[in-house]
C-alpha cells in the first residue's frame, strides 16, 4: 500500500524540470535543421512571462477612446527663419555630442538580436519545432497511472457492513511507427472489510496485463506514422522560410542603412551650401550697404540663402523620419540618438548570364523548393486517402496473469489467460 502510493511522486518528480528538457530539445532540433542546409541557427532565447500583471486574468479590459471634444492641439508658432537656423545648428550639434556611432556591422548584428521582424520569425520557427517536439513525445512510451478509492456501507437489521477499497492502476503504452501498439498494464486492488471495531478482512489482488494490436490492411505501413512525417517535413519547411526571410531581412537593413549614409553625404553636402550662401548673402548686404552694389543683388542672394536653409530644414526632417524608422526596424530604443557611420561596400558586379541565372533559382531557391517538398507531400496524401479505402483487418494478442491471493507481486501461473483474435 505505502509503495503504490508513492508512485504519484516518483512520476511527479521524473517531470521535473520538464520544461528545460524540452528548451533543449527545441534548440538541439533547430541546430539540426538549419545546420543540415548550410544556414545559420536562430540565437537561442527564453520567453518570460509577466505572471503578476494584473491585466493576465482581466474579464473586461479597459479600452482607451476618448471623445473627439476631449482632444486638443496646439496651434503652431508662425515660421521663424532665425530659429530654424538656430534649431538647426542645435540639432546637428547635438547629433554628433549626445549620439552613438553605429556602424553597418554593429547595426547588423543588434537586428539580429532585437528586431521585432525577426524575433517574430524565430518564433514561427520555434512554434513548429515546438510541434514536433510534442509529436514526437506521442511516439515515446506513454505512463500513465490513477488510484481511485471507494468506501460502501450496507445496512442489514440495523447492523452496518462497511467496505473500503483501493485501485491503483499504472500502464505503459507504445506505439509502432508502421501501425499497431503494445502496453504493459499492472492492475492492482486493496479491500478491506469492517464487520465491526474487532473484527476484518483484507485482500489484496493484482493482475499484470499485455496487450499487442497489428492493423493488417487499413491503418497499416507508412500512413500510421503520417503525423510525424509530416512534422518533420515541416519543421525543413519552417527552417528554409526563416533562412530566406534573414536573408531578405539583412538585405533590407543592409540598404536602409546605405541609403542612411547617402542621405548623411547629402545633408553635409547641403549644409556647405548653406554656409557658402550666408557667406554670399552677407557679403552682398556689405557691399549694398557701402554703396557698391544694388539692393536686387543684396536681395537676391539672400532669398537664395533661406531658400537654402528651407531646403535643408526638409532634408534634415526626412533624415530624421529616415533614422526613426531605422531604428525601428532594428530594434533599437527610440528615445536614442544614433549617428551612422560612413561606409561603403565594395561589391564587385558579377557577370550574369540570363539563362544560368534562371537555373540556379530553380536548383537554389529554398521558397521554391518548399513548393516542390509540398507537392510531395499531396502525393502522399492521395496514397494515404487510397489506404483508408481498405478493410479494417487487425490482429489482437493479449495475456492476463493474476497474482497470488493476498501477495500483490507473486503471480501465480497457473491463473494465466490468452486472447488471440484476428
Amino acid at each position: 500500500m505505502k509503495i503504490l502510493s508513492l508512485i504519484p511522486f516518483f512520476l511527479l518528480a521524473a517531470c521535473g524540470g520538464g520544461f528545460h528538457h524540452i528548451d533543449e530539445e527545441v534548440k538541439a532540433l533547430m541546430q539540426e535543421t538549419s545546420g543540415g542546409m548550410n544556414a545559420e541557427t536562430p540565437p537561442h532565447r527564453t520567453l518570460e512571462v509577466d505572471l503578476a500583471n494584473e491585466n493576465l486574468y482581466a474579464e473586461w479590459p479597459l479600452t482607451q477612446n476618448p471623445l473627439p471634444s476631449d482632444l486638443t492641439f496646439t496651434p503652431a508658432e508662425p515660421l521663424n527663419i532665425g530659429a530654424v537656423e538656430s534649431s538647426l545648428d542645435k540639432a546637428a550639434e547635438k547629433l554628433k555630442d549626445e549620439s552613438e556611432t553605429l556602424s553597418l556591422q554593429s547595426a547588423l548584428s543588434w537586428a539580429n538580436l532585437n528586431a521585432k521582424e525577426m524575433q517574430f520569425a524565430q518564433y514561427d520557427y520555434v512554434s513548429i519545432t515546438l510541434a514536433l517536439v510534442s509529436e514526437l513525445h506521442e511516439w515515446d512510451p506513454q505512463v500513465s497511472y490513477g488510484i481511485s478509492s471507494d468506501v460502501a456501507a450496507d445496512s442489514t437489521d440495523g447492523m452496518y457492513d462497511t467496505s473500503l477499497s483501493v485501485v491503483n492502476d499504472f500502464s505503459v503504452a507504445k506505439k509502432f511507427q508502421y501501425g499497431g501498439s503494445i502496453s504493459v498494464g499492472l492492475l492492482t486492488t486493496i479491500a478491506q472489510r469492517l464487520h465491526n471495531a474487532a473484527t476484518s478482512t483484507n485482500s489484496i489482488d493484482s493482475d499484470l496485463s499485455i496487450a499487442l494490436e497489428l492493423p493488417l490492411l487499413k491503418g497499416s505501413g507508412a500512413i500510421a506514422k503520417e503525423s510525424l512525417i509530416q512534422s518533420q517535413r515541416n519543421l525543413v519547411y519552417a527552417a528554409r522560410t526563416y533562412e530566406r526571410f534573414r536573408r531578405s531581412f539583412y538585405k533590407n537593413v543592409v540598404s536602409d542603412y546605405l541609403s542612411l549614409v547617402v542621405q548623411k553625404q547629402s545633408l553635409e553636402n547641403a549644409q556647405r551650401s548653406v554656409d557658402s550662401l550666408r557667406q554670399v548673402a552677407e557679403r552682398q548686404k556689405a557691399l549694398y550697404e557701402s554703396g557698391r552694389a544694388r539692393l536686387y543683388d543684396s536681395a537676391d542672394a539672400e532669398n537664395q540663402a533661406l531658400g537654402a536653409v528651407a531646403n535643408l530644414s526638409q532634408s534634415w526632417e526626412r533624415y530624421r523620419l529616415a533614422i526613426d524608422r531605422f531604428k525601428i526596424r532594428i530594434g533599437w530604443p527610440i528615445d536614442k540618438q544614433i549617428q551612422i557611420e560612413t561606409t561603403s561596400i565594395g561589391v564587385v558586379p558579377p557577370h550574369v548570364n540570363v539563362q544560368e541565372a534562371v537555373a540556379q533559382a530553380l536548383e537554389f531557391r529554398l521558397d521554391l523548393q518548399t513548393d516542390y517538398d509540398q507537392l510531395v507531400d499531396k502525393t502522399r496524401a492521395i496514397e494515404n486517402a487510397l489506404n483508408a479505402l481498405l478493410p479494417n483487418l487487425s490482429l489482437s494478442l493479449s495475456t492476463t496473469l493474476e497474482s497470488e491471493t493476498d501477495k500483490p507481486f507473486s503471480f501465480d501461473e497457473k491463473k494465466f489467460d490468452y486472447l488471440a483474435g484476428l
